[in-house]
């Protein structure tokens, strides 16, 4: 399943123990800053951890990914996705989530892009 960002949502990628690390040590600095409603963490299909942040702030492209990078996203993911935006992609964060059969579908995943 694709999981799109609404204006509130950030979408990490943590390819690393040390990136969830980092995530967990910032999270309470962007929690006091921008509040964090929800949090939800997953596993990758392919190796890592995905993470989906709900905020109380909304958040344009531009924001959304330096927020990605500084809560720990995969650098390279998050430097693609500004090219991405300058060539006219106008949400260019998006991430991958399994589907398991004993796992529910949550309506807060079932985003698309505007």
């Amino acid at each position: 399943m694709i999981v799109w960002p609404r204006d509130s949502e950030l979408l990490l990628d943590l390819d690393s123990a040390q990136a969830v690390q980092d995530f967990v040590a910032r999270l309470s600095l962007f929690e006091g800053l921008f509040g964090a409603y929800r949090i939800r963490i997953w596993a990758s299909r392919r190796k890592g951890t995905h993470a989906w942040i709900r905020a109380g702030y909304c958040f344009s492209p531009e924001r959304r990914i330096a927020l990605q990078a500084a809560l720990g996203s995969d650098w390279k993911r998050e430097m693609l996705g500004i090219r991405r935006l300058a060539s006219g992609i106008s949400n260019p964060s998006l991430l991958f989530k399994p589907v398991r059969s004993n796992e529910p579908l949550h309506s807060d995943y079932l985003t698309e892009p505007e």
